[in-house]
């Protein structure tokens, strides 16, 4: 049986397998949906009926939510389920496309089993499976587009590249960055062509700049509407954003806010990547400068494509998710990293001995602790389904979207703030309930709703770890 599980097949059919195991039995240990994915659920539920005023206020890219709307009506699925099994696909399609792609910059096929591993032994991506938004089905995209666009089957690449920007406007980049980059190329090997090659870099910059900025200032529906005012407000929400940031570091460092700034920038990217990897994939990372692994030219390319994006989308304010596109990228050299470990297993020194083990034995850890820990999220759909049950016709205020959607209800979340705000602006009797989610470091802020509901919440909702939901009701 061993023996079997050697051929590229065997591998990719025992990886399936146990990916499709790992999210629905993660579904099935706490089945509610995420956050994003309670948006796209509440989207898809929108686009079942025709309410695209409701859509657009949930969603800015909507066809991740129309694939699930189309689901629920061909197969007669509900929306969970659609959610589910498009999700569990998506992880399967992104191991598959990642173990191809690692394939290109040096792996050997035989050890195909060892990029599988990688992705899947990944914490920060297991956290989402289950219902989630269309993260995964976009990286594995990206990983498809780059390996068919390297193989030159340019038709298949142009239809993945599509459906990539179909599920994230970012998907964009993909469907036009490689036509330029392959110019760029032919510009610098030909003297002719140097003009090519300078139009295809700036133009490649210009995008990256755009598109980044449009990814995180929330106005992707208005520039894909051909809006002009989606870009100026882009413009203006990233200066505003980065001259507060440089203002605030005046205070420490009058005559270096800008450089603190920039490093500050570059520190916290470099976080939100670290924070994504187990200890195992920071030492695989760290293994392929040490073996002395020479890389491919179009990784470096696009390594330096996804930083420069990473870095740009961290300037505009977006620090709560990880640069995927970058960590995918980063990550494509080591299962070559670890397959040389895995040969020179036998080789005389502690180090060459054990460091494969050491790797894989990080990585498990690393995972099963992530997955221990996961903090559980049922008292988000019972504080929903507890309003959809006592609240049928009354108006509800809810600001986390999953809260909404079990509630019947439709929202995109509320930030703190705005809660803040539309309690001293309208005051508590707006509506007939506020459904108010409050995680385990924002305890403190319960006593303030009291100011607003002297009786206090008529139901609360609570996880092991503290987070919560605070019913209040203004009769």
């Amino acid at each position: 049986m061993i023996r079997s599980l050697s051929t590229p097949a065997a591998q990719l059919a025992l990886f399936a397998l146990i990916s499709s195991a790992l999210s629905w039995g993660l579904w099935v240990a706490d089945p509610v949906a995420s956050e994003e994915g309670a948006r796209q659920l509440q989207a898809a539920l929108a686009i079942t009926v025709g309410d695209w005023e409701s859509v657009w206020g949930v969603v800015s890219w909507p066809c991740y939510a129309g694939l699930l709307a189309l689901l629920v009506q061909a197969l007669g699925i509900s929306p969970l389920t659609a959610g589910l099994l498009t999700n569990t696909i998506a992880h399967i399609a992104l191991g598959l496309g990642f173990a191809a792609l690692a394939g290109s910059v040096g792996a050997g096929a035989r050890f195909r089993w060892l990029a599988l591993a990688v992705a899947l032994l990944l914490p920060a991506l297991n956290r989402h499976r289950g219902v989630d938004g269309p993260l995964v089905a976009y990286l594995a995209c990206y990983c498809w587009s780059l390996w068919l666009f390297l193989r030159g089957r340019i038709a298949g690449w142009l239809v993945v590249a599509l459906v990539g920007f179909l599920l994230r406007i970012e998907g964009l980049l993909w469907l036009l960055l490689p036509p330029l980059f392959a110019a760029w190329r032919r510009g610098r090997g030909a003297g002719g062509g140097r003009g090519v090659a300078v139009v295809a870099l700036l133009t490649t910059i210009a995008l990256l700049i755009a598109l980044a900025l449009v990814t995180v200032s929330g106005t992707g529906d208005r520039v894909a509407a051909a809006d002009p005012r989606g870009w100026i407000d882009t413009w203006q929400t990233w200066r505003t954003e980065a001259r507060y940031q440089i203002a605030a570091l005046e205070h420490f460092a009058t005559d270096y806010a800008a450089g603190a700034w920039l490093l500050a920038i570059v520190l916290l990217t470099a976080g939100r990547i670290i924070a994504a990897l187990a200890p195992g994939h920071v030492l695989l990372l760290v293994a392929v400068p040490v073996l002395g692994l020479r890389l491919p030219g179009w990784w470096w390319l696009l390594a330096s494509v996804q930083g420069l994006l990473a870095l740009i989308t961290t300037a505009a304010g977006s620090t709560e998710q990880a640069p995927w596109g970058l960590i995918i990228t980063l990550l494509l050299p080591a299962p070559l990293a670890w397959e040389r470990m895995w040969r020179g297993r036998h080789e005389p020194g502690l180090l060459r001995r054990w460091s494969f083990a050491a790797c894989a034995v990080l990585m498990v850890l690393a995972t099963v602790r992530a997955l221990i820990l996961q903090p559980e999220h049922g008292y988000l759909r019972d504080a929903g389904l507890w309003l959809a049950h006592a609240a049928t016709d009354a108006q509800v205020y809810c600001n986390h979207p999953v809260v909404s959607l079990y509630a019947g209800r439709t929202s995109a979340g509320r930030s703190w703030r705005e809660v803040v705000a539309g309690l001293r602006e309208h005051g508590s009797s707006q509506y007939d309930y506020y459904a108010l989610a409050l995680a385990a470091p924002e305890a403190h802020r319960a006593t303030q709703l009291l100011t607003y509901w002297p009786a206090g919440p008529v139901r609360e909702f609570r996880n092991p770890r503290g987070d919560r939901v605070l019913v209040f009701a203004s009769r």
